[in-house]
């Protein structure tokens, strides 16, 4: 991985770093080797290259820098930031012209309160199984939509299964945008499989951060 510092001299117009590089389905592989250096023609530009806990400590300063000024959780700070592809500055601009909607675009609910208590042995049917659940074995998101944790382990595992998309998993209900946070994932799944939600997490941030790209070696 390398990412662009800016050099005097250099031409900064668009305010954006420009890169030339792929990734492949071997990167999780290779998580913890070090990639080389980018080079590029022209004017003399700077990387820095970095290991994937040297990505991960960027992506979390990041998160936790969104969630400490806009006040949210680092979860919701994270989801907020994959929907404007980690540009921290469109984000807050944004939100505070209108934080109702910027969250809603990201499939949140902004000041989300504590949903109601309800009887933890009350029966709710699960309309993905048809079978009825009590509540103590059901989960929903703020959209209040409930299914049995049983099918939800299902729905995240084949998710997961479908690949990196499941980042951006929703709701089951037909047409529901909610996102499915991770924290959800890390409740529901095996080992395993969190470990692929994670790299295909970190995945979504060098793919979609104009600022850190795949070395192409």
């Amino acid at each position: 991985l390398a990412v662009h510092r800016p050099m005097e001299g250099d031409d900064e117009d668009d305010g954006d770093d420009v890169f030339t590089s792929t990734s492949t389905d071997e990167d999780e592989e290779d998580e913890d080797d070090l990639f080389a250096l980018v080079e590029e023609d022209g004017p003399a530009v700077s990387f820095v290259v970095l290991n994937v806990n040297d990505v991960l400590c960027e992506e979390r300063s990041l998160v936790e820098s969104v969630g400490e000024v806009i006040g949210t959780s680092l979860s919701s700070a994270r989801t907020l930031l994959r929907k404007f592809r980690w540009n921290k500055e469109r984000l807050i601009e944004s939100f505070f012209d209108n934080p109702v909607q910027t969250f809603e675009a990201a499939g949140l609910v902004y000041g989300e309160l504590p949903p109601c208590p309800l009887d933890p042995d009350l029966p709710i049917m699960c309309t993905i199984c048809y079978e009825e659940r009590p509540v103590k074995d059901s989960l929903a998101l703020p959209c209040e939509h409930f299914f049995c944790k049983r099918c939800w382990k299902l729905y995240i595992h084949h998710k997961i299964l479908a690949g990196p998309s499941c980042v951006v998993t929703t709701c089951p209900q037909y047409k529901c945008p909610q996102i499915v946070r991770e924290e959800l994932f890390q409740e529901l799944c095996d080992e395993q499989d969190y470990k692929k939600y994670t790299q295909y997490s970190l995945r979504q941030f060098v793919n979609d951060n104009p600022k850190i790209q795949w070395c192409p070696a």
